[in-house]
């Protein structure tokens, strides 16, 4: 009973400072376990990272999990196809292209992936097989893909939205 006394005109100013050093305490705790997740997902925040390569029907879609990451077998997954408008400008942001200069030109919800099992767990692959997807535009395109993934370490399931911008043939 170390606050016996609670009528003394210091109780509030005791419970305001001790509320405060609480709180500060969860607000560091956050920083500490949202800064370490950013570190186990790597410098760029993704587990699931795309590379297209734009043939001329279509568009080869390559997709990789970092180490002790798997991909869901039956998430929802769904990529998005846009075709991008002639006088787009190149930035950064390919959400903001999109959102901007993008008209939606295909839709496959859900994809169906395959690949390489994963040893941890049978229902994730831990590699996917590349696939094509067919496309009727000329211009450039840019691709807006969600994929369901776990991580096998950290105990956690999310999905990554990834994009990728690419140049017509």
């Amino acid at each position: 009973m170390l606050l016996k006394n609670l009528d003394t005109p210091y109780f509030g100013i005791i419970s305001i400072h001790m509320k405060f050093y609480f709180n500060r305490s969860l607000v560091f705790l956050n920083v500490l376990v949202l800064t370490g997740g950013l570190f186990a997902l790597g410098s760029n925040g993704k587990a699931v990272t795309i590379n297209v390569q734009n043939q001329d029907k279509f568009l080869e879609v390559e997709m990789k999990i970092k180490k002790d990451f798997g991909i869901q077998k039956k998430g929802p997954h769904e990529i998005v196809i846009y075709s991008l408008d002639k006088n787009y400008t190149k930035e950064n942001d390919p959400s903001k292209v999109i959102s901007e200069y993008g008209k939606k030109i295909q839709e496959i919800k859900p994809l169906k992936l395959s690949g390489e099992t994963a040893k941890k767990d049978n229902e994730y692959f831990s590699a996917v097989n590349k696939f094509q997807v067919p496309v009727s535009t000329k211009g450039d395109v840019a691709i807006k893909a969600k994929i369901y993934y776990c991580s096998f370490t950290d105990s956690f399931c999310s999905v990554d939205v990834v994009y990728a911008i690419i140049p017509g043939k």
